[in-house]
This record gives structure tokens, C-alpha cells and sequence, in this order.
């Protein structure tokens, strides 16, 4: 069940907040998108000319990622216009790559905050992004899964303001559909 929120200003966001079973997303996820692997070598895509974006690659499956910053406010999910341009650019490059190809959001967190409270931030960004795929880009919601990992996934030091700031990020991985 989703729920949305929009402004109708020149700041337009969105809001997703859903209620699921996040174990079960997890366990559907895992056995659906196996081999996917997050040190696959940058691509120098040629539409991605951003650095707030950063794109591994195969011929199989492409890893879109972006610093929640750039997408969200601090402890927030709404997504903002920038965040929406960057969003945009992603699909844009996905539908030249993988044309029809299924999504995959994966939502980082860093270890600041309470493990439950991070894993709850998570779900509702990724919710948030899938929310704008489906509502802006026409994606079918079939299409787009989403994966909550919160704190789990700190791939970083989170001793460090740098650290933690890498860990959190959101990774939108296309792959052609089986």
C-alpha cells in the first residue's frame, strides 16, 4: 500500500511510505537477483556524464548509484527536484541499456541511530524511489523490487564522517528481464 504526497511548487516531491513484510522482500529478492555483483568495474556510459551518479557495469546488468544526500534530506525519503533529475537520468540510460529490464533499489544506511530506526529509513527511501519510478517514469510496478538493507550493508568505516556518508547511498540495479 502506497501513499503519496506531492507539492505542486518548483520543489516537487514525493512521499512513499508502505507497509510489507520486509524479510519476506528480502528472501524474494535474494533468490531472484543472484550473481549480481556490487564490484562489477565502472562504466563510462556516455549518457551518465554526472558525478553524483556512479555506474558498474556487465553486459548482464548495470549498478546506478547515488549518495542519499543527493536524494533525500537528512533522516528523510522525500524525494526532492534534484534528486528527481538524477532519478530521470538513471531511467533515461536503463532504457537505452535494458530496454524493458527489471529494477532492483537497494537502500543504505550508516550505524548512527538505532538498527530498527535505520532499516525503517531504508524501507521508506527505497519505497520512495520505486514510488517514483512507477508514478513519473510509467514503470510498471512489477518491474521494480525493492531491498531495504539499512545499516547491514555498511560497506565503509563508520568511524569516519567520509565512511558513513559513502554507506549512505541507494543502488538501482537494471538488468534484463529473464
Amino acid at each position: 500500500v502506497f501513499f503519496f504526497t506531492r507539492k505542486n511548487d518548483s520543489n516537487q516531491h514525493i512521499t512513499a511510505e508502505a507497509a510489507s513484510d520486509s524479510t519476506t522482500i528480502e528472501s524474494e529478492i535474494n533468490n531472484n537477483w543472484t550473481g549480481v555483483d556490487p564490484n562489477t568495474p565502472v562504466a563510462n556510459y556516455e549518457e551518465i556524464r554526472d558525478s553524483d551518479l556512479q555506474v558498474h557495469a556487465s553486459k548482464d546488468y548495470a549498478v546506478y548509484s547515488l549518495q542519499d544526500v543527493v536524494l533525500f534530506g537528512t533522516g528523510e525519503y522525500a524525494i526532492g527536484k534534484t534528486g528527481s533529475m538524477k532519478l530521470a537520468k538513471i531511467v533515461a540510460s536503463a532504457n537505452k541499456r535494458f530496454k524493458n529490464g527489471s529494477f532492483i533499489i537497494y537502500g543504505y544506511t550508516d550505524t548512527v541511530g538505532k538498527i530498527e530506526e535505520n532499516k525503517t529509513l531504508a524501507l521508506n527511501r527505497v519505497n520512495a524511489v520505486k514510488a517514483w519510478l512507477v508514478e513519473f517514469e510509467k514503470i510498471s510496478p512489477d518491474r521494480v523490487k525493492v531491498n531495504p538493507i539499512g545499516e547491514a550493508g555498511s560497506d565503509f568505516s563508520n568511524s569516519t564522517e567520509q565512511g558513513r556518508q559513502k554507506n549512505r547511498r541507494i543502488d538501482i540495479v537494471v538488468k534484463n528481464s529473464e
